[in-house]
């Protein structure tokens, strides 16, 4: 995955926010994926049809962080919302 990616969201994605966060369940497995509030921040950045990169720049303008973690984090996560089924690299795009 690279931060010039866009992700499409799974139809069995289900996704919730919480008092700290949001909650994302595959409807078909049943797993339910934890995420903070910055990570729901990027749900909905990457939901709206940014790149990573653009996602992550659109963070930073908001919360102070390294901007090497911040792709780092942006990118475990996108990593880890696809490999649970929640979501895919958009088709035509370089995962």
């Amino acid at each position: 995955m690279t931060l010039h990616a866009r992700l499409s969201f799974r139809e069995h994605a289900a996704f919730k926010r919480t008092t700290d966060g949001a909650m994302a369940v595959n409807l078909h497995t049943g797993f339910c994926y934890t995420l903070n509030p910055t990570g729901a921040a990027l749900w909905d950045l990457l939901k709206d049809g940014r790149t990573i990169g653009e996602s992550v720049q659109a963070l930073l303008a908001q919360y102070e962080a390294d901007p090497v973690v911040a792709e780092a984090d942006a990118l475990r996560l996108c990593d880890a919302l696809v490999s649970y089924d929640l979501a895919a690299p958009r088709a035509g795009e370089v995962p």
